[in-house]
């Protein structure tokens, strides 16, 4: 780390609302997914398999990120004492 680096602003927010359209129905358990030594079905595999992937409503996630991105980018220059105008790239991920 460069202690002479100049610092970098960023604004960070989450209030839970949107948990329902980001999830992983499994609640982030994965130990279904370990084999107890019981034979499975292919269905209940394919069900243990599809509960434990990520999901995401897109229609909400791409909604909420035009409500909040902005209000955080402008809460970003604000804290920077920078403008948009005075920027090349923004890049969001």
């Amino acid at each position: 780390m460069d202690p002479h680096a100049s610092p970098i602003p960023v604004a960070l927010s989450a209030d839970g609302g949107g948990a329902p359209h980001i999830l992983v129905k499994a609640d982030g358990k994965r130990d279904g997914l370990i084999s107890s030594g019981e034979p499975r079905s292919p269905e209940e595999e394919t069900r243990l398999m599809t509960d434990a992937r990520l999901t995401l409503n897109g229609v909400e996630v791409f909604s909420f990120s035009l409500r909040a991105v902005s209000v955080l980018l402008r809460e970003t220059l604000e804290h920077a004492g920078t403008t948009i105008d005075s920027l090349d790239w923004v890049v969001l991920r």
